[in-house]
């Protein structure tokens, strides 16, 4: 069975296509050569892929802009590329739509697809949230969901959106894979270095997007430590995202120029030998909503794998929906005063009680995310799917 893996989201596409050829599967991705983001290209989390040498399972198309998306005609890129395969999973409502206007099956994995909607109607991201321009892309997305031959769930929040959705009865849970392989060298690193002696280096990786990274709440959160605590700690966040000004403003109301640092963006691997300091807690992102249980984002798999502890709103309990024991985290509530609470738990242990439970969230990556266990189910649906559609294709007898 051949596989096309669609979308940029996150590299996923990219990913998962790679993994699955790694495991003698025939896999490809189809991803945007388009897209605005540099975080949102292979070259940005793997150093071996070369983008003026990609790989043959490596495939391209032109998205374009939003008018074009919708009333446009599909990149003939697109239309030939799903001719060739016999599934198609896609990672983001964009591509999502542009599968369903071609009127190909689909499989689609859900990463906040389900959340980011429910968002905009609620009015919950930002002011444009309830645009009527929005209107209709919502409404493609809910129309290409209805047509969807499964809804792939990864995350807590996404299993609940999709469960309590008109689309339930679609819906497939199945943990996100990852390599874990990759960070090999920098837990390596992290595990011998000596315990850190000066203060912890409190780490925000996320974008500055308020809305549903949070960033607010957790500077709020560190405004509301005392003195000695706020000595204790150095906070390290990244200058990028559509809320970046509005960050830096609010650090200096609340008087926390000296404690909070912006640095430019990180490619992954950079990203990773930050993790594998010995003095890094890595904060993840802290939603301004209810979601429900919350998600692990990927930078915090990224840390559990290099083995740095992770202060998240992810309840471990939630987790269980997806996973079969939970990720060994501090939990926080999406609140300032909980933010507060999570960073003295942290300031509390011991160097080697952040180190044991930096290295039980290592562990749990391997055994729960690592894609030699991972990719497989993902092949196994597409399989039983494809069986499905070829049974329901033979004649009847009579």
């Amino acid at each position: 069975m051949t596989v096309l893996f669609m979308g940029n989201v996150c590299n996923f596409a990219y990913w998962f296509a790679k993994w699955g050829q790694a495991l003698g599967y025939d896999t490809h991705a189809l991803i945007e050569d388009d897209d605005p983001s540099p975080r949102n290209h292979p070259q940005w989390e793997d150093s071996t892929y070369d983008p003026d040498r990609p790989p043959p399972w490596v495939h391209f198309y032109t998205a374009g802009s939003a008018l074009a998306r919708a009333v446009g005609k599909p990149d003939p890129r697109v239309v030939g590329a799903l001719e060739r395969f016999d599934a198609v999973q896609t990672f983001s409502p964009a591509a999502a739509m542009a599968v369903d206007r071609i009127g190909h099956p689909q499989v689609h994995h859900t990463i906040g697809s389900f959340a980011r909607t429910s968002a905009w109607w609620q009015g919950i991201d930002g002011p444009r949230a309830l645009s009527p321009r929005r209107v209709p892309t919502v409404v493609r997305f809910r129309r290409a969901m209805g047509r969807a031959a499964r809804i792939i769930a990864s995350t807590a929040i996404d299993q609940a959106e999709v469960a309590d959705s008109a689309f339930g009865h679609k819906l497939v849970t199945i943990p996100i894979a990852y390599d874990v392989k990759l960070a090999e060298p920098y837990a390596r690193r992290r595990l011998e270095a000596a315990p850190p002696t000066g203060p912890l280096r409190l780490l925000l990786p996320a974008r500055q997007h308020w809305p549903f990274k949070g960033q607010d709440i957790v500077f709020r959160g560190l405004a509301l430590l005392s003195q000695s605590e706020r000595d204790a700690i150095r906070v390290a966040a990244f200058d990028w995202g559509a809320d970046a000004a509005r960050s830096k403003a609010l650090v200096a109301e609340l008087s926390l120029g000296e404690l909070v640092e912006f640095q430019p963006m990180l490619s992954k691997e950079d990203l990773w030998a930050e993790f594998a300091r010995p003095e890094v807690v890595v904060i993840d992102q802290i939603p301004n909503l209810d979601f429900r249980g919350g998600a692990l984002g990927g930078v915090a798999r990224d840390a559990l794998a290099v083995g740095a502890p992770v202060i998240t709103h992810a309840a471990p309990e939630a987790q269980l929906r997806v996973h079969r024991r939970p990720p060994p985290v501090i939990h926080t509530p999406t609140t300032p005063d909980g933010v507060r609470d999570s960073v003295r738990r942290c300031l509390a242990m011991s160097p080697a009680e952040r180190r044991d439970l930096a290295q039980a969230g290592r562990e749990w990556v391997l055994a729960e995310c690592h894609y030699e266990h991972v990719v497989p189910a993902y092949i196994r649906l597409h399989e039983e799917l494809g069986l499905a559609a070829s049974r329901s294709q033979e004649p009847t007898g009579g």
